[in-house]
């Protein structure tokens, strides 16, 4: 489901709040109906909100960086980054299940993330000669094989 630029801003401004891991985001959103209408929320009904006290119901009130915001948006535009809210459909089933997943996602490409099978190739930014060929060797058995590699890159 696409949503509007402004949906992607309150939403990456949700992430940038004091104290505001996700779950305390996804009871929020629960509570307010979506990341927009939380930042337009008086502060004594944040304050009836389970886990929320005065120093988060502020930090709220105050906002988020919007320059940072539009500066984060900017670069998902300019890089091709495609965000996934964990409201929507193509977000992982296996991080809904998690209580503490993350909100938002970033991906790179055009991944199918629900996919049976996942492997994640998780390594040094500097990996050794060694490092780089079992990396290729896992990748090369694989191959053919229906299943999501996640990875940065293996050189």
């Amino acid at each position: 489901m696409e949503h509007s630029l402004e949906d992607l801003h309150y939403r990456i401004a949700l992430t940038n709040i004091s104290n505001v891991g996700s779950v305390l985001a996804k009871t929020l959103i629960s509570y307010c109906g979506s990341a927009k209408s939380i930042f337009h929320q008086k502060k004594s009904h944040l304050l009836k909100i389970p886990g929320i006290g005065e120093g988060t119901a502020t930090a709220i009130i105050e906002g988020a960086d919007m320059k940072w915001v539009e500066r984060e948006v900017e670069f998902i535009e300019k890089n091709h980054i495609r965000p996934l809210f964990f409201l929507d459909k193509e977000y992982p089933l296996r991080l809904k299940r998690i209580k503490d997943a993350p909100i938002m996602l970033y991906y790179k490409g055009t991944a199918d993330l629900n996919i049976p099978h996942a492997v994640a190739i998780v390594g040094t930014r500097k990996p050794t000669l060694y490092g780089k060929l079992q990396c290729e060797k896992i990748l090369e058995a694989l191959r053919g094989r229906e299943v999501l590699v996640i990875s940065k890159r293996c050189s």
